[in-house]
Order: structure tokens, then C-alpha cells, then sequence
């Protein structure tokens, strides 16, 4: 709830604004004490202890509604998975119509965050395995700044295709911006988990008939992924977004298409062929 004084974002614990509570209490605190004479032609300087108590007070007012968005974000983005969750289709419309559009676009950008998210952690696993099987010398390591790279490539599907998404439906006049990205967010977590599921059944090959089970187990689960992101992507822009069927069918594949254009030319600009060459030390010494 924000204050209808000053806008401030207040918790659902306070009873009334603690912005608008702390400046009555500097006003009445600056009300009894006379002010020092002002020479003409001086600017007014605020004493130091008053300036420090200032930025002091901003600080915790920044940090409060860090947390408290943050909070809000979560919430909303853990109410709405719980439903869409189990029904990818008819559960999305519903999820999406339990919060108001902003905190449609809060949790559309947790979920984006939680796939690129599980892609950075399933290529820390990856990479601590290969090093492990292989020793640290035979393994090209990524480093911080690497795992940074991956974060950014994993936000790459997000981006495109809320992107792809507002571009559909924006000359139609249709649907929020909030939507597009609560959609986009939904439909790229699939993939993320996805992605660690099988980055952590594949570092357990020990054999040749581990490896085809571990295959056949990785294919499967990408068969899961691939298809709820795409049963997501179109209930998002059909039930959410207000596209035709005729629209969808056209927006989902350019959906995946800019998502995996977008996510190869990423990598290219991070990586420079850093990566690939990793990658394949890594892959021809197993």
C-alpha cells in the first residue's frame, strides 16, 4: 500500500507512513530551535550532523522499499507458479488474473531471473565435474566473471520473447506490458530447469550403458521442457496477450527463433570463442 501523502511504499504492518511520521518529527524538532542569522549574499548550508541524519533517513527509505519490492515479488511470483505450474495452459490465465499487472511484471522478472539462474548452476556443476574427472589442468575454468557471462546469456530467451510478445500485440492495442513479461517468465523456467536437470544426470556417466540411459533421461526431460515453454508461450499470447490463434501460431515460432538468435549472438559477444574452445577441451577428454 503506498501512502496517499508522499507515495511511499508501506508494509502491511504499518499502520501509518514512517516517511511521513520521521519528517513531522525533524519538522518538530527543527520548530524549536531558533535558526542562526543569515548573512546576505551567503548560500544556506544545513549543519553536517542534520546532512548525515539526511542521507542516514534516505538510505533506509531506499533500502525498506528495496525489500519490501522484493518481498512483493517473490510473494506474487511464488502464488502465481503454484498455479500455473501443474496446468501450463488454462492454470496461466488464472495465475495471471490473481495479481494486478505490476506484480505480473515482478514475477515475470523473478522467473526470468530463476532460469538464467539455473543455467548458471548447471554450468558451475558442469565445469566442477569435468574438473574434477579430469583434473584442473585439463579443464579451461570459466572463472567469476564467466558464470557472470552465462547469468546475462541465460536472460537472453527471457528478453526475446517478452519482446516478440509486446511487438505481437502491441498494434492490436491489447493486453499489458506486464503480461508480456509474466508470460515470457513463465514460459523460459521450464527450460531453465530443464537445463540443470540434465546438467546433473549427465555428470553421472560412468559407462557406456550409463551414458545411454543418462541420454535417453536428458532427451526426455528436454522433450518436458521444450513443450511447456511452448504450450506456455501460446495460452500467454492467446488467454493473456488477447492474439488470435492465427497470431499465436505466428508469434511463437518467431518466439523461438529470436530467443535462439538472440542467445547465440550474446554469446558470441561475451565469449568470443572462449567458451566453445572450453567446451570442446572439455568434451574430447571424456
Amino acid at each position: 500500500m503506498y501512502c496517499p501523502k508522499c507515495g511511499y511504499l508501506m508494509s502491511d504492518l504499518d499502520a501509518e507512513c514512517p516517511r511521513c511520521a520521521k519528517l513531522a518529527k525533524q519538522a518538530a524538532a527543527s520548530a524549536g530551535t531558533p535558526a542562526a542569522p543569515q548573512v546576505p549574499g551567503t548560500p544556506q548550508v544545513a549543519p553536517p550532523a542534520a546532512a548525515q541524519q539526511s542521507a542516514s533517513a534516505m538510505a533506509q527509505d531506499a533500502a525498506r522499499v528495496a525489500g519490501s519490492a522484493i518481498r512483493e515479488a517473490s510473494t506474487s511470483a511464488f502464488r502465481s507458479f503454484t498455479i500455473w505450474a501443474t496446468d501450463p495452459v488454462g492454470g496461466l490465465p488464472r495465475a495471471y488474473s490473481s495479481i494486478d499487472p505490476r506484480q505480473a511484471l515482478m514475477a515475470g522478472i523473478v522467473f526470468g531471473i530463476a532460469c538464467a539462474l539455473c543455467i548458471t548452476a548447471s554450468v558451475m556443476h558442469y565445469d566442477r565435474a569435468a574438473s574434477h574427472a579430469l583434473g584442473s589442468g585439463d579443464v579451461v575454468q570459466i572463472g567469476l566473471w564467466g558464470y557472470v557471462k552465462v547469468f546475462l546469456s541465460g536472460l537472453a530467451p527471457f528478453v526475446a520473447f517478452a519482446a516478440v510478445g509486446y511487438v505481437m500485440r502491441a498494434p492490436a492495442k491489447k493486453g499489458t506490458f506486464g503480461g508480456d513479461v509474466f508470460s515470457a517468465g513463465a514460459a523460459v523456467l521450464p527450460l531453465g530447469v530443464a537445463v540443470l536437470l540434465t546438467s546433473l544426470i549427465l555428470t553421472t556417466v560412468r559407462s557406456e550403458a550409463d551414458f545411454r540411459f543418462v541420454l535417453a533421461m536428458a532427451t526426455a526431460i528436454g522433450v518436458f521442457g521444450f513443450c511447456y515453454t511452448t504450450l506456455i508461450l501460446f495460452s500467454g499470447a492467446t488467454r493473456i496477450a488477447e492474439l488470435s490463434e492465427r497470431a499465436a501460431a505466428i508469434a511463437v515460432p518467431l518466439m523461438w527463433l529470436l530467443g535462439g538468435w538472440l542467445t547465440m549472438v550474446l554469446l558470441n559477444v561475451l565469449w568470443h570463442g572462449s567458451m566453445s574452445a572450453a567446451l570442446g577441451k572439455a568434451m574430447g577428454g571424456m
